[in-house]
């Protein structure tokens, strides 16, 4: 029986470059940066976003760098995949990347505002508790 390989982590994203595969196709190459608690060094994943005939994903998470932005803290949704190579010691390594299958960006650390073009995330305002009427949504 096979289970299902589906992860979800919290973390970092940094070093984020977009490329052309010779497809033609465009995917996006990243580093997840995951804390792992206080006596330890971080983790760090590498990360790869495709875009496909249902979403761009790489495209969106491209959309949220730029300008001043070099990183972002996300939950990244997606499957693990391990390899092996032999480094410059002739010592094999193990790596581990993540394909993304969808992201969202964390306000753990605060809000976030995120611009692209013309298109912008829009913080709700939100009402003091003593003007909302009985049914109405705060915000």
């Amino acid at each position: 029986m096979a289970f299902p390989n589906e992860v979800t982590l919290s973390g970092t994203l940094a070093n984020v470059e977009m490329k052309q595969a010779k497809s033609g196709n465009f995917y996006l190459t990243g580093g997840l940066k995951v804390y792992q608690g206080k006596d330890k060094d971080p983790a760090w994943y590498d990360i790869i976003a495709f875009n496909n005939e249902r979403n761009n994903v790489a495209d969106h998470l491209a959309d949220c760098f730029g300008g001043e932005t070099r990183s972002l803290p996300v939950i990244i949704k997606g499957k693990l995949e391990q390899s092996t190579y032999e480094n410059q010691e002739g010592k094999k390594v193990k790596s581990y990347k993540i394909i993304v299958d969808e992201a969202a960006v964390s306000v753990v650390f605060g809000p976030v505002s995120i611009l692209s073009g013309s298109n912008s995330v829009q913080q709700p305002t939100v009402k003091p508790q003593q003007d909302i009427t009985p049914g109405e949504i705060p915000f």
